[in-house]
């Protein structure tokens, strides 16, 4: 398997469950851990992932992903979207709001065009 190759797999296994490590992918690969290990660095040099003792985690520009945010996104999003709704009607142009670091402020950033982000 050409390095490309290689890579294309570990970032494919990296953005599903959120890490990977160095053991399970050569075995997987079949290929050496050492080689494992070169291709983690290049992809943590150009960016793609943060290379950790023993594997890597996934990274998205600049912060650290958390694998099952996807999985609690997708939860409840009725629920997120009726409160993101209610949330947009209160405000008007000209307001200032707050982001709370909860799920409905994605929704309600999308719903709630009279006022600056």
């Amino acid at each position: 398997m050409l390095s490309e190759e290689r890579r294309r797999v570990i970032l494919n296994m990296i953005q599903h469950e959120g890490r990977v490590l160095v053991k399970e992918l050569a075995e997987k690969l079949k290929t050496s851990p050492i080689t494992i290990r070169k291709d983690l660095e290049e992809l943590h040099t150009e960016g793609l992932l943060h290379r950790t003792h023993g594997g890597a985690l996934l990274r998205r520009t600049g912060v650290w992903f958390d694998p099952v945010r996807g999985e609690k996104e997708k939860r409840h999003s009725r629920e997120r979207l009726r409160i993101a709704s209610a949330a947009a009607q209160m405000v008007q142009a000209g307001n200032q709001w707050f982001w709370m670091p909860a799920q409905p402020r994605l929704k309600l950033r999308g719903l709630c065009t009279p006022c600056a982000t």
